[in-house]
């Protein structure tokens, strides 16, 4: 009788599907993800370079909503008039 050769079957991974957590102060803690992809239209690593405040819960990232829109807002800079004509 040939010998049947299975390998594992792999299930296809899924994104997490977070929720947002109210915090007392009145901010709400988001997935990193979603902040990223949906609210900046950015990827989560460049969200990442900024250093955001973060959280991890059930091994999934969440930064407070407006402390991280706050600090991108914050990075923003004008372009320098020297220069222009």
């Amino acid at each position: 009788m040939p010998e049947l050769i299975t390998e594992p079957v792999r299930r296809p991974r899924r994104k997490h599907v977070g929720r947002h957590i109210p915090l007392p102060s009145g901010d709400e803690l988001w997935p990193r993800r979603e902040i990223a992809e949906e609210k900046l239209g950015i990827n989560e690593k460049t969200l990442k370079r900024y250093k955001p405040p973060t959280v991890y819960i059930s091994n999934s990232a969440y930064c407070p909503i407006n402390e991280t829109m706050q600090l991108i807002a914050d990075r923003i800079r004008r372009p320098s008039k020297k220069g222009r004509r």
